[in-house]
């Protein structure tokens, strides 16, 4: 007879309990681990970051030196220029002064000049009066000649009147005084219409032509026939010589 063993019956499996703490543990751990690889990663990034910025702060310090030392250079040449362009105005100063000198002193001279040619030609004038035993010898002046003589001449400094010095005698006088230092001097009737008019000078200038002179003033008139003097139309000029 064969027998069997007898079968124990099997006891249900028991399942091990974790505990709560164990397992927050874990988790926490878990996280914390997560954490760290993140703040790792976030480091490793931020640090690669702090490098390509070191770089280019490097590389931003060097342009900068460079752009530093050229404005320094500029800097250097612009005061180099500003010492030379105050140099060179000083200098233009100077002799714009000695030109202005030099001008005043040439117009002084031409002054003096003319002076004395018009001392010359008077002095030809009264020796030439005297080789023909009292008779003058008149000439044409020049522009210099004629304001020489009118500067010196007094007629302009006498008083207008109506019935004892008028225009005619002013004329009178100049002529005279002028034909005495051998200048050639015309009378000049102004004709406004038929009973007015009015009497001046005039002097055949060898290098500008004939010119009008007011012998009151001793000026240089613009005069032309058809024109007006004193507000009054010109309708003709007489010129006697």
């Amino acid at each position: 007879m064969v027998t069997h063993p007898i079968q124990k019956p099997k006891e249900p499996a028991k399942h091990r309990r974790i505990d709560l703490p164990y397992l927050l543990i874990i988790i926490a751990f878990i996280g914390l681990l997560c954490v760290a690889t993140y703040l790792v990663t976030q480091v490793d990034e931020y640090s690669h970051k702090a490098y390509t910025l070191e770089d280019q702060l490097n590389v931003e310090s060097f342009e900068h030196n460079e752009t530093k030392e050229q404005l320094e250079i500029t800097k250097e040449n612009l005061t180099n220029t500003t010492s030379q362009l105050t140099a060179k105005i000083d200098e233009s100063n100077s002799l714009n002064f000695s030109l202005k000198i030099a001008l005043n002193s040439l117009n002084v001279t031409k002054d003096e000049l003319d002076a004395a040619n018009a001392s010359i030609t008077s002095l030809r004038t009264e020796l030439a009066y005297a080789r023909t035993g009292g008779q003058y010898l008149l000439h044409d002046p020049t522009l210099a000649e004629v304001n020489a003589f009118l500067a010196n001449d007094p007629i302009s400094n006498n008083t207008y009147n109506d019935t004892t010095y008028t225009c005619s005698y002013f004329s009178r006088d100049v002529k005279n005084n002028a034909e005495a230092k051998g200048i050639r001097c015309a009378m000049v009737l102004l004709v406004f219409n038929q009973t007015l008019g009015h009497a001046m000078i005039g002097f055949n200038a060898t290098d500008e032509g004939f010119i009008y002179v007011e012998p009151q003033d001793d000026l240089i008139k613009n005069v032309v026939k058809g024109g007006e003097y004193w507000g009054l139309e010109i309708i003709d000029i007489l010129i006697i010589w």
